[in-house]
C-alpha cells in the first residue's frame, strides 16, 4: 500500500496515533479517524474503472478515422462540384486539414489506452494504409498515385494524433469543442475556393549532332528499347515507347505511345524546320494515374545550334494540375515529366549521334 505524503498524514486525536488511509477506527484506542484531508485518500477496495479491451479501441479508432475522413471528403464535393463537375481533383484540405483530423477523432479513441510515441506512430501507420486501400477500392485511384500521396498523408495523420494526445491529456473541454468548428471551416472554405494551377516542365540535353540530323527524330522516333532508369517506370508507371506522325507539318496528327498501350493523340501546331516543333496534345489515355488529376496540354521540342557543331535540344511541357497542396504535388509532377522528357531526348541523342558518326 502506498505511504501517504506527510501533508495528508492523518494523526488519531484522542491519542496521537498515525493513521493508515484506510482505517476508519484508531486500531490503538478505537476511537473514530478523523475524516480525510479532502482529494487526499481514495478508497483501497474500490475496483478499478472498466476498460474496453485494447484491440477494440484501435480497431473503433481506425474505422471512425477513415469513415470521418470519407463523410468530410464527400461533403467537399458536394460543395466544390456541384454535380461532379470536376471528378478527379483533390484539395488542399484532403491531405492536410482531413488527415490532421483524422488523427485527432484516432487520439480520442486512444486517449484511455497510455500509447507511447512510436505506438501513436505506429497506428498512424496503419490509419494511412486503411486510407489508401479504401481510396484504390471505392475512388478507383492507381497505385503509383497512391505512392505519391502516402508520405504526406502518413506524416500530417502522426502530426494529429500528436495534438490529439497533447489535447486529450489536458482534457481540456472548451479546446475539444472550439477544434472541431475551426477543422469545418477550412475545408468548406478551400471547397468554396478556386483551384486553377497551370505549369511547364523545361529540360535540356546536349547532342554531338548537327541541327538537321536530331531534327529527323522530332516528330516520330523508332521504338525505345533501353531498359528505364527510374523507380516508377519499374513500378508499372507508363513509360514512353515510340512516336509516329503523318508529317512535321502543321495540322499533321501525331501519336505518342507510352508502355501499357497508354497512347496521346496530338496535332502538330507549330513548325520551324530544324529548329522548334510545337503539339497540342488532343486526348490523352485513360490511365487511373492522370484521370482528372493531371491534364498534359502542350509539348514542344526547341533545338538551338551550337557553335560546336552540336545542338541543345529543349523539351517543354505544359501541364494543368488538379491535385493540391501544389508545393507537394507539383513536385511530383515535374519529377515525373523530366524523366519522361529525359527518356525520349537520351533515345533522340542515340539515334542522332549514331547517324552523324555514320557520315
Amino acid at each position: 500500500m502506498t505511504t501517504p505524503s506527510a501533508d495528508n498524514v492523518r494523526i488519531c486525536e484522542e491519542c496521537g496515533y498515525e493513521l493508515r488511509p484506510s482505517d476508519i477506527l484508531c486500531p490503538a484506542c478505537g476511537v473514530a479517524a478523523p475524516a480525510p484531508l479532502r482529494g487526499s485518500w481514495t478508497n483501497p477496495y474500490q475496483p478499478p474503472p472498466k476498460r474496453e479491451p485494447r484491440g477494440v479501441a484501435v480497431f473503433v479508432g481506425l474505422l471512425a478515422s477513415n469513415v470521418f475522413a470519407i463523410l468530410m471528403m464527400l461533403l467537399s464535393r458536394w460543395l466544390f462540384n456541384k454535380g461532379g463537375a470536376n471528378n478527379g481533383l483533390y484539395l488542399a484540405s484532403d491531405f492536410t486539414v482531413l488527415p490532421l483530423a483524422m488523427g485527432i477523432l484516432a487520439a480520442f479513441c486512444w486517449k484511455r489506452l497510455d500509447l507511447t510515441g512510436p505506438e501513436y506512430f505506429g497506428y498512424s501507420v496503419a490509419i494511412c494504409i486503411l486510407s489508401l486501400c479504401a481510396a484504390s477500392y471505392f475512388l478507383g485511384e492507381g497505385v503509383i498515385c497512391l505512392v505519391m500521396a502516402s508520405p504526406l498523408l502518413m506524416l500530417v495523420i502522426w502530426i494529429g494524433c500528436m495534438i490529439g494526445k497533447a489535447i486529450f491529456i489536458r482534457d481540456n473541454n472548451r479546446l475539444n469543442l472550439s477544434i472541431a468548428p475551426v477543422l469545418l471551416a477550412l475545408v468548406i472554405a478551400d471547397s468554396l475556393t478556386p483551384h486553377h494551377f497551370h505549369g511547364a516542365c523545361v529540360d535540356t540535353i546536349t547532342i554531338n549532332a548537327p541541327p538537321e540530323q536530331v531534327w529527323r527524330y522530332i516528330a516520330d522516333y523508332p521504338a525505345l528499347t533501353e531498359k528505364p532508369h527510374y523507380w516508377l517506370f519499374d513500378h508499372g508507371l507508363p513509360m514512353p515507347m515510340t512516336a509516329t506522325s503523318d508529317g512535321a507539318y502543321v495540322g499533321s496528327r501525331r501519336t505518342c505511345v507510352f508502355s501499357h498501350n497508354a497512347i496521346f493523340d496530338e496535332k502538330i501546331v507549330e513548325v520551324q524546320p530544324n529548329q522548334k516543333l510545337t503539339f497540342d496534345i488532343l486526348r490523352q489515355p485513360p490511365d487511373p494515374e492522370l484521370i482528372g488529376h493531371l491534364k498534359l496540354e502542350r509539348g514542344q521540342f526547341l533545338l538551338t545550334r551550337n557553335p560546336n557543331g552540336t545542338t541543345t535540344l529543349t523539351g517543354t511541357s505544359w501541364y494543368k494540375l488538379n491535385v493540391y497542396p501544389v508545393t507537394y504535388f507539383d513536385w511530383w509532377t515535374q519529377d515525373v515529366i523530366r524523366h519522361v522528357h529525359l527518356r525520349v531526348m537520351e533515345h533522340i541523342k542515340t539515334l542522332a549521334e549514331a547517324k552523324q558518326q555514320q557520315r
